[in-house]
């Protein structure tokens, strides 16, 4: 079949072109497009028509940067197409083919300015009887092209009768529509991605308040906020909270945020006012905000809601100011359900020495029991759900207890110090998870021995002697050298980039082991 007269000239040149040619032009995805067509691959003759129709550009064809767009002729009011959009959606109520027609996102125009064919009494009604429309979809650059027909033609026009010619039989176009959608479409998108796009087409709805109790919890966990980074609706910057009263804090009502990004924490921004520190960036992906329309449903669904977000959603703290405005808080939702049930902390190094009120020096390390917020932790109740999470030691040295180095220490020696700093105050809670830049050896061997604690098993950890043999580090180790068989040292102050254009750093080469 012939696509346009420079195609033949161009393959017949091809070798001339083999040195300088990109990897992938539309040249050659037309060439594969022939061929598919020449072996009788299902439709890809109709999407060579549509070639016909409307050529790739010439200057076009080189070019791998390039994909191709039909351009449609002007709209016009055409009945067939709007049956046609309906044939389309009683295809998204079937059971069987939804998802998969659903995600292949047809669209339909017309492929030339020719008139409608309907209705009857339409003067071209009468010598036309098929017209050619254009079927474009996700996951195809070429669009499919095909001559449609009404059979019969009569009142009513229904999908029923719309019927489409492919290799000159005539058939319904919802036979056909069934053959154009692309199952690897299915394969690609992730299973909720693809629910995504059909369940606001399918015309169902789902009786969520018939389901037992357990279960609409866990939805509508899902669907508000799996994650909550809690923030205090009163106390908003850092200077209200260090001059606020013990009944200030009491009476600050804890709110369900508004997720969490690294734009939301730049200087200036939403949660910056509540951190004085600079190198809270990390390389994570962000946490939408909580969907509160659903609580916005009804009265039942709204209370189920808040309950099920503040007793079961993970609730997360970026910097120690966040934990205890959500610990000292005693009103509203504090006081209505357990919403330090399950908890993350997730600080730099420098804020896990702030947090145990460590204070440290390019000579000496010692506890202030005075301003450790370490208590805060022995009041949380032996079922809390708790995970200590470490940052990643190349989102820069200005989270490190030591700046002034200008390199991040050794994080295999902060995590078994900051764990002997924490290990008095978590040590009678059943679960306790240790996660992010941890390596795997020491990962396990706190846990066991956290849980050994709980279990009233022996597991060797002396921690008086740990914590004397910190304290009693000599100054020439301070900070404590890199006892990595890779050196984990980070040079860069943070993951934000100056050079001569602004940039953020992501991607980490930590080793996970020993």
């Amino acid at each position: 079949m012939q696509i346009a007269p420079h195609i033949s000239t161009l393959e017949s040149k091809r070798k001339s072109f083999t040195l300088r040619m990109p990897k992938d032009p539309i040249f050659w995805r037309l060439q594969k497009l022939k061929k598919d067509a020449s072996e009788g691959v299902m439709n890809a003759d109709l999407r060579l028509l549509t070639l016909q129709v409307q050529p790739v550009p010439e200057r076009t064809l080189l070019s791998k940067f390039c994909k191709y767009a039909f351009k449609p002729p002007p709209p016009q009011v055409d009945p067939l197409i709007a049956t046609i959009l309906h044939a389309i959606s009683e295809l998204f109520r079937d059971r069987e083919h939804g998802m998969l027609v659903s995600n292949s996102n047809f669209r339909v125009m017309s492929s030339t300015d020719a008139p409608p064919i309907w209705p009857i009494r339409s003067p071209c009604s009468q010598f036309l009887r098929t017209k050619m429309y254009t079927f474009a979809q996700d996951g195809e650059e070429f669009p499919a092209t095909v001559h449609v027909s009404i059979q019969p033609y009569c009142d009513p026009l229904c999908s029923e009768n719309v019927h489409v010619r492919i290799r000159e039989a005539w058939i319904p176009i919802k036979q056909w529509l069934l053959t154009l959608a692309n199952p690897k479409l299915l394969e690609e998108r992730a299973g909720i991605k693809a629910m995504n796009q059909w369940w606001p087409r399918n015309g169902q709805f789902f009786n969520l308040m018939g389901l037992p109790a357990e279960l609409r919890y866990m939805i509508l966990e899902q669907a508000v906020a799996p994650e909550v980074y809690p923030l205090s609706q009163s106390i908003t910057d850092l200077r209200a909270y260090k001059e606020a009263s013990a009944t200030d804090l009491e009476q600050s009502l804890l709110v369900l945020g508004i997720g969490y990004s690294r734009h939301l924490i730049r200087r200036g921004s939403a949660l910056s006012s509540l951190m004085n520190y600079t190198e809270v960036f990390e390389d994570l992906p962000g946490v939408p905000p909580p969907c509160l329309d659903v609580l916005l449903t009804n009265k039942k669904v709204h209370e189920e809601a808040l309950q099920a977000v503040w007793n079961t959603s993970r609730k997360c703290f970026l910097a120690p100011v966040f934990f205890d405005l959500a610990v000292k808080s005693g009103v509203g939702p504090a006081l209505k359900y357990n919403i330090l049930g399950r908890i993350r902390l997730n600080f730099t190094n420098k804020s896990w020495f702030e947090f145990f009120g460590v204070i440290v020096d390019n000579s000496t390390i010692q506890v202030n029991s005075t301003s450790s917020m370490g208590h805060r932790l022995s009041g949380l109740s032996r079922t809390t759900d708790l995970e200590l999470h470490f940052r990643d030691p190349e989102d820069g040295y200005l989270g490190d207890p030591w700046p002034t180095v200008e390199k991040t220490t050794c994080q295999s020696v902060m995590v078994d110090w900051i764990m002997t700093f924490a290990y008095p105050f978590i040590r009678h809670i059943s679960t306790v998870k240790i996660i992010g830049y941890v390596k795997r050896p020491q990962k396990d061997r706190w846990e066991y021995i956290l849980s050994s604690e709980v279990a009233g098993r022996p597991h060797g950890f002396d921690h008086a002697t740990a914590l004397a043999t910190i304290l009693n580090t000599p100054p020439r180790y301070l900070p404590p050298p890199c006892i990595c068989r890779r050196d984990c040292a980070c040079k860069e102050a943070s993951r934000w980039v100056y050079w001569w254009m602004s940039g953020f750093r992501d991607g980490s080469n930590f080793d996970f082991e020993n």
